[in-house]
């Protein structure tokens, strides 16, 4: 039997179903019930209804960058396993072992004073992201990865990542100036409160970083180096698409506040996701790798830069094994790195981070009133 020609198959599209469509549809399923009163639900101020439709798109067309990484694909994050640093030695160890099993970069967290000669060595900082958690009193240690640097003659414009402060540095304005030629790096990197909602989160971290930026006034910054210097550290939670939504808005309030600036900024901020470990008797043995990897695919779907999962037990080879590969695997084997934007267009996620949007710029006013 021959196969028909192209022209003789006929397919039909889906036909569109309005609002009022599905909500005389869900009554029948619900024995008359109202299907919006009964299955809707509210978080952090914002309604999530069940159902969403093209008059639900917000009127500003917001997308996440495309990444230039040749290598990582249009939507780009780093892998970045922690790292605490109290001997120097075995955290390079350490490190030089999670970059050989899959790890893009590494996230360090200096605990202790740090020689950047012994935490660097044979690690190429030019072919992986570096990202630190650091304290007032490092200072020094990034004057020294300034100088390794240049001793080793790397390009500065191939050095990708950030310093994220546990507390105010002491000297924020030598910070950016040893850094300013890093045009991937981010040398002022904000932490988000934990255990606060959603809009509270964006709303803390955008007025952090202005007070940031405000203290700069006149202290001889120029406003795209202090834009630039900015990144934000922020915890992945478990509502799926409300963290999505989350990332997205963030992005989208920071270039407004940038542009407030400079009205011609329009670089992307840099966003490290970090998810905690978790446990809970209920779903073990694997509870942690099927949490963290759910939350792994909101942050990447969000838009972050680079993403941390804590493994169970930091000791376990096994455990810090699971924890690295969840990235690999959904950049190898699920492919979210082949569209800049995999949730772009769905009524849902773009009306979800409207909302969150609109409820944390309120916030943020408030606070920096």
């Amino acid at each position: 039997m021959s196969r028909p020609a192209s022209s003789d198959v006929k397919v039909s599209p889906f036909r569109f179903f309005s609002k009022k469509e599905w909500t005389q549809a869900a009554k029948q399923e619900l024995e008359g019930a109202g299907p919006v009163e009964i299955l809707n639900r509210r978080i952090d101020e914002v309604d999530i209804f069940p159902y969403y439709d093209l008059s639900d798109l917000p009127l500003a067309d917001f997308q996440l960058p495309l990444s230039q990484n040749e290598f990582l694909g249009p939507r780009s994050w780093f892998n970045l396993p922690r790292i605490p640093v109290n001997n120097p030695k075995e955290a390079n160890a350490q490190a030089l072992l999670s970059l050989n099993s899959g790890a893009d970069g590494i996230l360090f967290d200096l605990q202790g004073p740090a020689d950047p000669n012994v935490l660097f060595e044979k690690i190429e900082m030019p072919y992986c992201g570096t990202v630190f958690l650091a304290a007032g009193g490092h200072e020094d240690f990034f004057y020294k990865l300034v100088a390794l640097a240049k001793a080793r003659k790397y390009s500065a414009s191939s050095l990708a990542g950030a310093i994220f402060w546990k507390g105010p540095p002491l000297k924020p304005l030598e910070t950016i100036e040893q850094f300013k030629s890093w045009s991937q790096f981010h040398p002022l990197g904000i932490i988000a409160d934990e255990l606060t909602s959603p809009t509270s989160e964006i709303a803390g971290l955008l007025a952090k970083a202005v007070k940031q930026l405000d203290d700069f006034t006149g202290k001889k910054v120029q406003i795209n180096q202090g834009l630039h210097s900015v990144a934000f550290s922020i915890f992945i939670g478990v509502d799926f698409f409300l963290e999505i939504a989350k990332l997205k808005a963030l992005r989208f309030l920071w270039l407004q506040v940038a542009k407030a600036y400079d009205p011609h900024y329009s670089a992307p901020v840099f966003v490290h996701a970090t998810i905690k470990a978790w446990e809970n008797q209920a779903y073990q043995p694997h509870g942690n790798m099927i949490r963290g990897t759910m939350a792994a695919m909101s942050a990447i779907l969000g838009g972050c830069d680079s993403l941390t999962v804590q493994p169970a037990d930091q000791l376990s080879g096994m455990m810090t094994r699971v924890a690295r590969n969840v990235s690999t695997i959904l950049r190898e084997e699920s492919h979210l790195g082949k569209v800049s934007d995999p949730t772009a267009g769905s009524y849902y996620v773009d009306k979800l981070t409207d909302q969150l949007a609109a409820g944390a710029w309120e916030k943020f006013q408030r606070l920096v009133k």
